[in-house]
């Protein structure tokens, strides 16, 4: 269910992303708070997939 919940929230952030980026540029703060905020959700979304992703060492 915590996933649904983060596919929600990358699907938002990433039509914002892109449509900030379309009407205000790349370099644009709003552009780069949505690119941010998408990274996080990412690494979220890493944790809940491979929950021994950091006590993995090679």
């Amino acid at each position: 269910m915590e996933l649904m919940k983060y596919v929600k929230e990358y699907n938002y952030l990433k039509v914002n992303m892109e449509k900030s980026g379309f009407m205000y540029g790349l370099c644009d703060t709003r552009t780069v708070k949505y690119s941010q905020d998408l990274d996080l959700l990412l690494n979220k979304l890493m944790k809940i997939r491979y929950p021994g992703l950091k006590r993995r060492t090679n």
